[in-house]
């Protein structure tokens, strides 16, 4: 029995680059739409003669729709790491007759040389791990072999995190809808202050403590932060708000008139002023454990460190003591130990400042036994 043969399409590479790529001399001609990583991987295979040069699919004047011819080419340090070159364009229109560059917009975003890839790999990196901007250049290096700086990190974090979370959002939602996840009733609140540019700020939180979907997030100023602010976090946490995220309902109820989500219990820490507030949406108070353990923990923590530091102390001392008993002066203090340099440097401007107090004293009551 004769084996099946199966028909099969010789693919040749021209056939595949024909439309994106092609090769003339010394130089190799990108489309615009043709990735970064297509022209680092010709940088690096082709000799450092030969030129990489982006240009249009389709070269038409954007000004007056006439053809654009080739005029000169204009180099790009891509990363500021990889020199490929921008073909220019002179329209053939001689009322118009402007030059054009030719962009790459899929790739990078005009006047910069980071392409978009590298610029969101902070936002990445920040939603597998909290790290510094400093270990985010580390691994790009490292990874990419692209020096940036730790600030451009920082930069491109800011400006691409809010498009980021948005695509993020999308489809944790869409994930929501299609496991049918359902709100459980149980809700864990709580706060967490902090400081930016030296002015307070408090950010609310709750969610639910079984499935941990965020269900209400605020940052507030610290002076606006009171009881009536927690009764209505709290309240407009329980309603239905899908609403204002409808595109389709563009002029939603009032929360107060939205549907109640499902409750049962409300899970906060030990603040008093929790305890009327949860009464009044009906609901079961149940104080947080980790809080309660974070709650007896604290004065034996503060006992502990309190003893442990007047042991330190003491130790010093015997130690000193020792050394003068065998007849040493006390050694110098190494400069690693920064605490006992500190403390020493202390006490010596402590006994230079009471010396020359006392030699003042004892200049001003000479002069008044010489009047």
């Amino acid at each position: 029995m004769s084996p099946k043969i199966v028909p099969t399409d010789i693919i040749s590479a021209e056939l595949v680059f024909k439309d994106y790529v092609a090769f003339n001399e010394n130089k190799v001609y990108l489309t615009e739409d043709v990735p970064d990583y297509v022209a680092e991987f010709f940088k690096e295979m082709m000799p450092d003669f030969v030129l990489i040069i982006y240009e249009m699919f389709n070269p038409v004047c954007p000004h007056c729709g006439a053809k654009l011819h080739r005029h000169e080419i204009k180099e790009w340090e891509m990363n500021k790491k990889t020199t490929v070159y921008k073909q220019r364009y002179k329209c053939t229109n001689k009322s118009c007759s402007k030059t054009v560059t030719t962009e790459l917009p899929h790739i990078v975003d005009k006047h910069c040389n980071y392409t978009k890839d590298i610029k969101k790999i902070g936002n990445e990196l920040e939603d597998l791990e909290h790290i510094s901007y400093e270990k985010k250049a580390e691994l790009i290096k490292k990874r990419y072999g692209i020096k940036i700086q730790r600030q451009t990190v920082q930069y491109h974090e800011s400006i691409n995190s809010e498009q980021y979370l948005s695509k993020k959002e999308e489809k944790i939602t869409q994930i929501i809808k299609e496991r049918n996840i359902e709100f459980s009733g149980i809700i864990g609140y709580d706060e967490s202050f902090f400081s930016i540019n030296g002015e307070k700020y408090v950010r609310t939180t709750s969610i639910d403590t079984q499935n941990h979907m965020i269900l209400n997030d605020q940052i507030i100023k610290y002076e606006d932060f009171d009881k009536h602010f927690i009764e209505i976090f709290m309240t407009y946490s329980l309603k239905d708000l899908t609403a204002y995220s409808n595109p389709y309902i563009p002029n939603p109820k009032h929360p107060l008139l939205l549907n109640d989500l499902k409750k049962d219990t409300m899970i906060t820490d030990g603040y008093t002023a929790y305890v009327p507030i949860i009464e009044k949406l009906h609901m079961t108070h149940q104080k947080c454990v980790f809080h309660k353990i974070m709650n007896q923990r604290t004065p034996v923590w503060k006992t502990t460190n309190k003893l442990q530091r007047q042991l330190e102390k003491t130790e010093e001392k015997i130690q000193q003591l020792e050394k003068l008993s065998k007849g040493q002066k006390p050694g110098r203090i190494p400069v690693k130990d920064k605490k006992r340099r500190k403390k020493q440097r202390k006490t010596q401007k402590e006994k230079t400042r009471k010396n020359t107090t006392k030699k003042r004293h004892q200049k001003n009551k000479q002069t008044t036994e010489r009047i």
